[in-house]
Parts: C-alpha cells; sequence; structure tokens
C-alpha cells in the first residue's frame, strides 16, 4: 500500500513539474532586442511613402537585413518579444532603450 501511494506521489509530482512554466531567460538581450526594435521602426518609416506590393516585398527584404546584420533569427527576436511580454516594466524599458536610440 505504502509503495503504491508513493508511485502515486512521485507520478503526480512529475505530472505537476511537467507542465509547469518554465522560466527561461529570452535567446537575446535586453539591449539586442531594442537595437532590432529601433532598426525595424527604422526600416519600417524608410517605406512609408509606399504602398502595395511594393512596399511589402521591400519592407520584407529591409526586416530580413537587419536580422542578418545583428546575426539573429527572426523567431529568436519573437520568442524574446514574447517572453519580455510576460514583464511589463521591463518591456517598457526595452521600449525606451529604442526609443533613445532613435533620437
Amino acid at each position: 500500500m505504502r509503495t503504491m501511494i508513493l508511485f502515486l506521489c512521485c507520478l503526480l509530482g512529475g505530472i505537476t513539474w511537467s507542465c509547469s512554466p518554465s522560466r527561461q531567460e529570452p535567446p537575446l538581450s535586453d539591449e539586442q532586442v531594442a537595437l532590432i526594435m529601433a532598426e525595424l521602426a527604422i526600416a519600417d518609416a524608410a517605406t512609408l511613402g509606399m504602398a502595395g506590393y511594393a512596399k511589402d516585398s521591400t519592407t520584407q527584404r529591409m526586416y530580413h537585413q537587419v536580422f542578418e546584420m545583428q546575426g539573429v533569427k527572426k523567431e529568436d527576436y519573437s520568442r524574446s518579444l514574447h517572453q519580455l511580454s510576460d514583464d511589463l516594466p521591463r518591456l517598457t524599458k526595452v521600449v525606451q532603450m529604442a526609443d533613445s536610440l532613435l533620437r
């Protein structure tokens, strides 16, 4: 009986541990995210007067170049932003850093 209770406790603990959200650090530092955010804003501003297909294709090309120049994968940037969205004060600091880089 004790063995069965111990087994069930271990099983329940394992399930609880495996289902809990993991707190990993974002793949990119806050400074890297702020720099990329600022460069993407510049790329977006560069296509402000364009419209339609030309704007879309140029914007996508410029975004790709930003990630390429920084040596970062778009997925890592997205994952970092997603993880930062759980910490609003930290995200606010990153946005302020990006804003100060643009000024």
